[in-house]
């Protein structure tokens, strides 16, 4: 799993942009804006965006650079992107005006914007700058295109965030492409690379019981040395599920050769936690399914679920069903998960193993009579953050491994994370295993899952419900 590649898109898309590049680009002459006196930020955004993080940023902007002028242009971006009218359209010109709101769709398409909703223009010309929540370093980036404005010279340098990485140092692999997205995203990294076999990379490892390397660990003490914009970053980078938190730590699994550390085991248990509509937790069961097939007994498998649901009414109707299944059919269990991941359609797939709901309806009585499914359901006020629904059944277990999204896989009692593909996830148990079993020497379909109902694949995910 390349996780390069999502960091490198992570913040444009938690800060609800739309746009997938993030190098400053220089619009050509023919597509310049008009030049004005001072230099001018325009910033084109759509009405139904969440603008209190960009209003926040526009004002420390202001405070730091004075002479930048901030130009609004309201338009719709699924017209801009897709070419189909949203209600955007309806609210900008309300916001505006018919005739505004036209011109600032055709200056949009005229710049033909690619990297972000930020162009500034200056000099007689207009360039794109990527946008980061960090003002410092946004400034920074403006400041690149002249730094006689007034207030660059007065920028103060961004505090560094310090990090461990403990690697096998025998191994040749390169994180400073990982090093500089976080410094272009406004989050510098000092950072202390010892090998693994050290004894302060042991003392880590074994206070916090992590056995797979290469891994990047933040520490408490110095997520607080840094301000508050950069901590809005790093909040979403642990929300988007790339960093781990154990205790007082964060750790982000890099890029590379994956070394399970840790002592081997003689057995496979995996408790695979799940939402069933959730189109991550789907991926993960589709991928697992065939390795499931092939280790046959052994590998004990058992599907289990997130505390909490996301998906509406029919999602704890489907996580009912799928855990009476497992409880009291589980020979056909998996014959009708790889059934509904394909499908989702629950009837038919409960026809392909010769049973209807009314064979599991007993069991889904007594689920929610012992659960209160139905009444955490109906109460509002029960919901977790007052938009999740309960769904305690495995809370425990949600407890003791500290899931917080799905997919959350645990082998043998460890949270893992492993490639969403076939071959991924056989490997990972392989490497754990004191005695590999003979399918450890066949190979599986090494691509990825899709995401979400459906056959196919994907790429590679560490997306998470």
């Amino acid at each position: 799993m390349n996780k390069v590649i999502f960091l490198i898109g992570l913040v444009l898309i938690s800060m609800f942009l739309f746009f997938g590049c993030t190098e400053t680009s220089e619009i050509t002459e023919n597509q310049t804006l008009n030049t004005e006196v001072e230099p001018t930020l325009h910033f084109f955004y759509d009405p139904s965006w969440d603008l209190t993080i960009y209003n926040n940023f526009i004002e420390n902007l202001n405070k730091q650079l004075p002479n930048i002028i901030i130009d609004k242009k309201c338009i719709d971006i699924q017209k801009y992107v897709q070419n189909i009218s949203s209600a955007s359209e309806e609210a900008c010109i309300s916001e505006i005006g018919y005739l505004k709101f036209n011109e600032n769709m055709n200056l949009a398409k005229k710049l033909q914007l690619s990297s972000s909703v930020f162009v500034l223009n200056i000099k007689n010309k207009s360039v794109e700058i990527p946008f980061t929540p960090v003002t410092t370093a946004f400034a920074q980036k403006i400041c690149l295109e002249d730094i006689t404005i007034e207030g660059c010279d007065n920028l103060q340098e961004l505090p560094k965030l310090e990090a461990t990485v403990i690697i096998d140092v025998s191994k040749t692999e390169d994180y400073n492409n990982l090093f500089s997205f976080f410094e272009s995203s406004g989050l510098p990294l000092e950072v202390n690379i010892i090998n693994y076999l050290s004894e302060d990379a042991k003392t880590i490892l074994n206070s916090h019981k992590l056995t797979t390397i290469p891994i990047l660990i933040i520490n408490q003490e110095a997520v607080e040395k840094i301000t508050d914009e950069q901590i809005i970053i790093l909040q979403q980078f642990i929300l988007m599920g790339y960093f781990e938190q154990n205790t007082d730590i964060l750790v982000l699994s890099l890029p590379g050769t994956e070394q399970f550390i840790g002592n081997k085991y003689n057995e496979s248990k995996i408790d695979l936690f799940i939402m069933s509509y959730c189109p991550y937790g789907l991926q993960a069961q589709k991928a697992i399914i065939p390795v499931k097939k092939a280790f046959g007994d052994e590998l004990t498998l058992n599907i289990k679920f997130v505390d909490y649901i996301m998906h509406g009414k029919i999602e704890i109707d489907e996580n009912n069903i799928q855990y009476c299944l497992q409880k009291e059919y589980n020979e056909v269990f998996f014959d009708y998960l790889n059934c509904f991941t394909i499908t989702g359609n629950t009837t038919d797939c409960l026809f392909k193993v010769n049973l209807t709901e009314s064979n599991i309806q007993p069991c889904i009585n007594e689920l929610d009579k012992t659960y209160n499914l139905t009444m955490l359901y109906e109460d509002k006020n029960s919901w977790l953050n007052g938009r999740y629904p309960q769904y305690p059944i495995n809370k425990l277990e949600n407890e003791i491994y500290n899931v917080k999204g799905s997919p959350t896989m645990i082998f043998n009692g460890i949270p893992v994370s492993w490639p969403r593909s076939p071959e991924g996830i056989k490997q990972g148990i392989c490497n754990m295993l004191e005695n590999p079993p003979a399918v450890c020497n066949t190979n599986l379909s090494t691509a990825t899952a899709s995401p979400g109902i459906g056959g196919g694949t994907g790429t590679s995910s560490s997306g998470t419900c």
